[in-house]
């Protein structure tokens, strides 16, 4: 008969969920001809306590903050009519200090990229990693996150646990896959299961 030893279970940190920022309430303006992508990001957004408004194209943006001062915007580059990159100029003409995040599909592209204007903060690839956008708003706008903390550790069974062994994903990358397909981004799916 062979001995067994008995392990303990193996607990994993879980992610941290961002709840809220703390300080005041600040405003993203989120500018893209694709509905969907408007919605993702409203849905994102709002639950995280930012107050977003959305605009469908470039004209559309300038109407809605004629006479405010947003906190921030995520543009799409490729828009028709006006491109996300013309709509950065004239957001910085009309004298629009926010930092500005773009967003495209084809951001590995040199060409996209090099179109561009000096007015733009950032850079995010469509689809958005949910994650990385949280770390660029905190870094342009110097937010302080405030995260769920009553979330307990994450037990594996022992089964689970042995050196080798299949672990399901965290649930941050399962809701990041969900949200992919709800938009239809095949690539971005293919990418975070890679």
């Amino acid at each position: 008969m062979l001995s067994s030893v008995d392990r303990p279970s193996t607990a994993l940190a879980p992610e941290k969920k961002i709840v809220s920022y703390a300080g005041p309430r600040r405003t993203i303006v989120v500018v893209d001809d694709n509905e969907d992508h408007r919605d993702l990001m409203m849905e994102v957004l709002s639950p995280l306590d930012f107050v977003v408004l959305t605009a469908q194209s470039g004209p559309d943006c300038l109407a809605l903050i004629e006479a405010m001062q947003p906190d921030a915007f995520l543009i799409d580059i490729s828009m028709p009519g006006m491109s996300g990159w013309q709509l950065v100029d004239r957001l910085r003409d009309a004298g629009q200090t926010a930092p500005i995040l773009m967003l495209s599909a084809n951001i590995g592209d040199t060409a996209i990229i090099g179109a561009g204007t000096d007015g733009h903060n950032d850079t995010l690839a469509k689809p958005v990693d949910i994650r990385k956008l949280c770390d660029r708003l905190a870094v342009h706008l110097g937010l302080q996150w405030v995260y769920d903390t009553d979330q307990p550790p994450v037990s594996l069974p022992q089964s689970q646990a042995k050196p080798g062994a299949i672990q399901a994903p965290a649930p941050a990358h399962l809701q990041d896959l969900i949200a992919l397909g709800e938009i239809g981004y095949i690539r971005g799916i293919e990418a975070k299961l890679a």
